[in-house]
């Protein structure tokens, strides 16, 4: 490969090209950054479990609210075998309106078995394993400043450092050890990259095996493993050397290697169907290239700039037209084409990353593998344009960088930790909710638990297996009868019967389609068992039901039925009506206050 130009000689790409004094002080640059990052999200450390930790822990505890799985399988979470979605409804694990065809299996073993080992060793104590995930977080700093440091100057490679170590995109993922998978999948898809450009420029076989090896822990760590392919081809475009024949050869590895993941993850079942969370991108070929090409945007905003994606439209369309367009101009104006064709792959590598993700409806988590490249970008740009700030007809170029510089040093570290703070806050509060619910230990066990209607996820799954998992008795039964927003009427029209009519249909609220789409619709008369009722649909829309009839098997009295309502401040009772009066429930709200910067 042709030698990079730079500034100055110890300031050359490649770490070989370091001396011992040189390579120390970017090493201590990149822990700096590391420890930087670190504090920024301290607060995630201490946020406990959130939503899908409790499933796993079930899974493997062997409750009764949860399938158990296997130490490689948590993240099967629903319909691993055909028969699994009736099961976890009769439960109440999942909503009655879960599609029978449901699937929530996302391919993690590798990942899964780490989480595994570490409640084994550690047991139900959420500290150790979020200091686990810092530990990964870490890891994949490390990681990133090898890389860094392999394509461009030292003073550069420090400044991307500092750039991925502030990106917002961590911040969930920080607080949420089931999300620890982003950070695994990186780990080793950076690594990927870094054993790759090495063989390819060093014509190296065994380094070439390496980097497949990498590429497919990278995978088992989670699909944003499939990140490193997209890099791979970027930096085969951009920077391979030899002709297009040998580059195109390089790749067929990293092809195989997919297939062959492909192959696997079909294979043997895994995947998200019948939810809005994700699209396939075979059988719905259409749908996924729209959301592609939709969110697009929304990852160049958050990757690239450096600032939210929650933005107004207007304003985020022009914070997009800002960014793209300055990059391409940037770009054409970098001091030599090698340094243009690293600023692409970099950048390049990222946009092609995002291919795979349009299969998932867009969250700031994702782009933790894409915001390497983002960051790589930003920072090649943001140092050129320093470099060459006396330039006669450059200021434009300083503006541009300083907005950069601006987003990423200054916005993205504030927001990561005001993240971190808000998931702490919420899941203490949701955690706080559940723990206060007005339930009766020594009479629940005999009682079905109905929550008239819920709009946050953690209020459609947690309460009672975050009391089951906190020595609390499980009920007979949890049932949440409706995720529609907005106020419900609640009849007796019998002893044994109630129904509930809502003002907005069911569907109407996104999380409820996290379970079910609304197409095909339910029909009315469509009717489901529940423990000791059966729940029938009396009304419907086109954006799911209206009016739901709950015919028990015995006559409703507070001593085996306790009806609940979502407020802020956490959940109510619900007066049982007479027979023949109806009763007005509230709409529902998430039960927590502090929410406003967690998506």
């Amino acid at each position: 490969m042709p030698s990079r130009p730079a500034s100055d000689e110890s300031a050359a790409p490649g770490t070989g090209s370091d001396s011992p004094p040189a390579a120390k002080r970017y090493w201590t640059w990149v822990l700096l950054a590391i420890a930087l990052g670190a504090l920024f999200r301290f607060p995630s450390v201490l946020t406990g479990w959130i939503l899908d930790d409790y499933v796993q822990q079930a899974m493997l505890g062997g409750s009764d609210f949860w399938t158990s799985r296997e130490p490689w399988n948590l993240y099967a979470f629903i319909g691993a075998t055909p028969d699994e979605v009736p099961i976890l409804r009769s439960h109440g694990a999942i909503p009655w309106w879960t599609d029978d065809q449901m699937r929530a299996a996302p391919f993690r073993p590798l990942t899964s078995l780490l989480i595994a080992a570490d409640l084994k060793i550690f047991g139900a104590k959420a500290l150790p394993l979020h200091l686990a995930t810092l530990g990964w977080w870490s890891a994949m700093m490390v990681a990133f400043a090898v890389v860094a440091r392999r394509f461009v100057s030292r003073r550069t490679a420090v400044l991307a450092v500092f750039i991925f170590a502030m990106a917002k995109a961590h911040a969930v993922p920080m607080a949420w050890v089931a999300n620890r998978c982003v950070f695994v999948a990186t780990t080793f898809g950076l690594l990927t990259i870094w054993l790759h450009a090495k063989a390819r420029e060093e014509r190296s076989v065994g380094l070439r095996i390496a980097a497949v090896a990498f590429a497919a822990l990278a995978m088992a760590g989670g699909e944003y493993g499939l990140s490193a392919l997209c890099f791979i081809a970027a930096y085969e475009w951009q920077l391979g050397p030899g002709t297009l024949r040998d580059r195109a050869l390089a790749m067929v590895p990293f092809v195989g290697l997919f297939i062959a993941y492909a192959t696997v993850f079909r294979t043997l079942g895994y995947g998200v169907e019948q939810s809005i969370l994700y699209v396939d991108p075979v059988d719905e070929a259409g749908l996924f290239l729209f959301r592609v090409v939709s969110q697009l945007p929304l990852f160049v905003i958050d990757g690239l700039s450096g600032i939210p994606a929650v933005l107004p439209p207007l304003v985020a369309l022009a914070v997009f037209l800002w960014t793209s367009i300055g990059f391409v101009i940037g770009v054409r104006h970098l001091s030599s084409a090698e340094v243009k064709s690293t600023a692409k792959f970099a950048v390049f590598g990222s946009l092609m990353a995002t291919i795979p993700l349009g299969a998932s409806v867009f969250a700031a988590r994702l782009l933790v593998f894409i915001s390497a490249g983002f960051a790589l970008g930003a920072a090649i740009l943001i140092a050129d344009a320093w470099r060459r700030r006396r330039d006669a007809g450059r200021t434009w170029r300083l503006w541009f960088a300083a907005g950069l510089a601006g987003g990423h040093l200054l916005v993205a570290p504030v927001m990561s930790y005001l993240e971190c703070w808000s998931s702490k806050l919420l899941n203490e509060n949701l955690h706080r909710a559940a723990m206060e619910a007005p339930i009766d230990d020594a009479r629940v066990a005999e009682q079905e638990v109905i929550l008239i209607s819920a709009l946050d996820t953690f209020s459609l799954h947690y309460p009672m297996l975050v009391r089951h998992l906190s020595g609390r008795p499980m009920a007979k039964g949890w049932r949440v009868l409706t995720g529609a927003a907005g106020e419900h009427e609640l009849l007796r029209p019998a002893a044994n019967v109630l129904e509930l009519r809502s003002r907005a249909p069911l569907f109407s609220n996104p999380n409820s389609m996290v379970y079910r789409r609304p197409k095909p619709p339910i029909q009315v008369g469509t009717s489901y068992r529940l423990g000791t009722f059966s729940l029938s649909v009396l009304d419907t829309s086109d954006l799911g039901p209206k009016h739901l009839r709950l015919t028990f098997d015995k006559p409703i009295a507070d001593a085996n039925t306790v009806l609940l309502r979502a407020t802020r401040v956490g959940y109510a009772r619900v007066p049982l009506p007479r027979v023949g009066s109806r009763t007005l429930v509230p709409a529902a709200v998430a039960p927590a206050e502090h929410h406003r910067f967690t998506r």
